[in-house]
């Protein structure tokens, strides 16, 4: 079984649990599941074929043959890596729920497919057949600052002023420039600073940093 997968992204499935929406008409038992995130501790049934795992790490839904051959090919788990009809949490199980909107809410579909926009754009485009527009996906819009900036310094890493040698106000940034894979120290005012992947180096403005490193 693989490794737990280590996904961004705003879980569709313990909000609805605390909300007691399409959960509360589950089937509830505790059971012990080998899972790709450990053992489970309980499972949901939301429809024959379709249960939601949990184990004290993390979770997510498994799919029986029969109902993994009926997902589109655009929202398929990787089989190749292991992950053939498990889709986690927090961002895959949002496939399962657009896929079969028949077991679900009106809201969950629709909160669901926002958080694919987002989250795995490129799943979202061949499954809707659609372009997302930049500014309406985090993750691509990301992919498209990184490709702009291939030539500048972004953000890989950052610490406060509580760091050692970090003057007050300052945040310490390790940034990378792709294009030839090149590390540097920057020191950036805290106003400015955004914490994000795709914040940009100004070299005429942010000072190199050459004390202590983290």
């Amino acid at each position: 079984m693989p490794a737990r997968r280590g996904l961004k992204g705003s879980s569709n499935i313990p909000k609805q649990k605390e909300e007691g929406s399409w959960l509360d008409g589950a089937t509830r038992r505790y059971v012990a599941t080998s899972t790709p995130w450990g053992t489970s501790e309980v499972g949901y049934t939301i429809t024959e074929g379709m249960i939601l795992y949990e184990t004290p790490s993390h979770g997510g839904i498994h799919l029986s043959p029969k109902l993994e051959e009926q997902m589109p090919a655009a929202l398929k788990s990787d089989s190749e890596e292991g992950w053939g009809g498990w889709y986690e949490e927090d961002v895959d199980a949002n496939k399962v729920i657009v896929a079969f909107p028949q077991y679900f809410r009106p809201q969950d579909v629709v909160r669901a497919k926002e958080s694919l926009k987002h989250w795995d754009p490129d799943a979202y485009e061949a499954f809707y057949h659609e372009t997302i527009p930049e500014g309406q996906s985090r993750i691509k819009d990301e992919k498209i600052a990184k490709e702009r900036n291939v030539n500048n310094y972004t953000t890989r890493a950052a610490w406060g002023d509580w760091q050692e040698g970090v003057p007050k106000g300052k945040v310490l940034v390790l940034a990378q420039r792709d294009s030839d894979k090149s590390e540097k120290y920057f020191l950036v005012p805290q106003s400015e600073y955004k914490a994000s992947r795709t914040f940009v180096i100004d070299e005429s403005r942010h000072e190199a940093y050459t004390g202590p490193k983290p």
